[in-house]
Formats: C-alpha cells, sequence, structure tokens
C-alpha cells in the first residue's frame, strides 16, 4: 500500500505542477546539458515512466519519462520530467543528496541491524 502511494506521489505532484504555469520548461537536451554542465554537475541517478496525468481511456500519449539527477559531492539534485520527450520540466531540485540507509529510512529494525 505504502509502495503504490509513493509511486502515485510523483504523478501528483507533476499534475500539480504542470498546471501552474511556473514550471520551467525547455527543449529536453537544453535541460539535460544545463543539469549535467559545469554549473551543477550531475548526473542521472535514474529514470523512471509514470502515466501521462493528461492521459484519457483509450488514448495512446506516451507514457511521462521522470529522471532524478544528483551530484554526490556538492548534495544537489533535480527531477525532471519530459511529458513527450521533446520538452523537459523542472518538477523539483534540492541539496542534502545523500545515500538512504535502512535505519534513516524505516527506523531502527533488530532483525537488520
Amino acid at each position: 500500500m505504502l509502495i503504490r502511494s509513493l509511486v502515485s506521489l510523483p504523478a501528483l505532484v507533476i499534475a500539480a505542477s504542470v498546471a501552474q504555469a511556473e514550471v520551467p520548461c525547455m527543449p529536453k537536451e537544453s535541460a539535460v546539458s544545463e543539469i549535467m554542465g559545469p554549473r551543477y554537475s550531475e548526473l542521472p541517478l535514474f529514470e523512471a515512466t509514470l502515466p501521462n496525468p493528461n492521459q484519457t481511456a483509450g488514448s495512446d500519449q506516451p507514457q511521462v519519462l521522470v529522471t532524478v539527477f544528483a551530484n554526490p559531492s556538492t548534495g544537489t539534485w533535480t527531477m525532471m520530467v519530459s511529458p513527450n520527450g521533446k520538452v523537459s520540466c523542472l518538477i523539483m531540485a534540492g541539496k542534502d543528496f545523500r545515500p538512504a540507509t535502512i535505519s534513516r529510512v524505516t527506523g531502527k529494525i533488530s532483525s537488520l541491524e
């Protein structure tokens, strides 16, 4: 149940964020160049797909590609979405990126620690 909630959370964020005019979008190649370039030096951490929030039943619209970039040295991270493969939009960005540990995510589990 928690996993399904977490999976649908980005879809809600995307739908809410794209609905607002303040989401910065640009050609996908430009967005990736900016994030991976010398200013941020973030590298792709993972990619995933989500159903297109604008998709209607029976439509063949492509899924939304989500890419998370991170720079472990500086701790910066960025989440971009590409709803059509041509344009990417900045959804979230932040600092203090670090790998998660089991105890931080779930609390102390005596059988694992």
